[in-house]
């Protein structure tokens, strides 16, 4: 049941030691595909580079302490200007 994964997962995410300015309340489950792609988003944190080392991070501590087979991912973000998403 991915209700009860979704909850187990935020439990242990208390124990784990995040940067200075993030806790697990900026860590959001968006979904969970497959029993083992769990999708987050972590909000408040503006740094893409930081965001894919916490990402990592999180996957390596949930993998010990949950699950071997838990992969997280970022979700992808689409950019809200329009103009921007023309030129590329």
């Amino acid at each position: 049941n991915d209700q009860k994964k979704q909850k187990t997962i935020m439990e242990c995410l208390k124990k784990f030691k995040f940067p200075n300015e993030i806790s697990e309340k900026n860590i959001r489950i968006l979904r969970i595909e497959n029993k083992s792609d769990i999708f987050i988003d972590i909000q408040n944190m503006f740094d893409i580079d930081m965001k894919n080392k916490l990402c990592l991070h999180l996957e390596i501590f949930l993998k010990r302490s949950l699950e071997e087979s838990l992969n997280i991912y970022l979700e992808t973000v689409v950019d809200k200007n329009k103009m921007r998403r023309l030129k590329l």
